[in-house]
């Protein structure tokens, strides 16, 4: 919610229109003391707040009248992917490096397990500020040479294509940009 109320604060100042979006489960999503009081303050200067699930809209109507609040659907495309009949024994994860993403579970996980001894890797393609720790991680389990580290692809389903398994572990999820 950080860009949101500053976005806000730039509108009391500015007098521009301003539409905030809140694309994260706003009861699962960790908050300071101080952040929930300045959403409670600025959230109400927006001009319209988008939410991509209607629980949202019951927190935010604490301090946002309910007709500035919009649902906004999350889209998904029809993608016809040629699914090859060689795929790997891969586990695949996308998703930025950040403690929501769960990312350190899920390579503990993958450590503890079989799958290990049994041939399988793990792909995980994303960017952020908790690399440093995953890879480190990975090395501590010694998992670091069956877990690798990439920069997601513009056509992300060819980082789908070949595994066999996707894994989501985050701790909560939104409408991504």
């Amino acid at each position: 919610p950080h860009l949101n109320i500053i976005s806000t604060w730039i509108r009391l100042v500015t007098g521009c229109p301003v539409v905030i979006a809140e694309r994260n489960h706003v009861h699962g999503r960790p908050l300071d003391r101080r952040a929930k009081i300045l959403r409670a303050v600025f959230y109400r200067f927006a001009n319209l707040v988008t939410i991509n699930n209607e629980e949202n809209r019951q927190l935010l109507q604490q301090y946002v009248k309910p007709e500035k609040i919009v649902y906004v659907r999350n889209p998904i495309t029809n993608v016809e992917a040629e699914i090859p009949s060689n795929r790997e024994n891969l586990i695949v994860t996308i998703g930025r490096l950040v403690p929501q993403k769960n990312i350190e579970f899920l390579i503990q996980g993958f450590a503890l397990s079989a799958l290990p001894s049994a041939g399988w890797k793990m792909r995980i393609a994303g960017t952020g500020p908790e690399y440093p720790a995953l890879l480190a991680l990975a090395r501590e389990l010694d998992v670091c040479d069956l877990v690798s580290f990439d920069k997601p692809a513009l056509e992300i389903w060819e980082t789908y294509k070949f595994a066999k398994c996707f894994a989501l572990v985050s701790l909560y999820e939104g409408m991504p940009n």
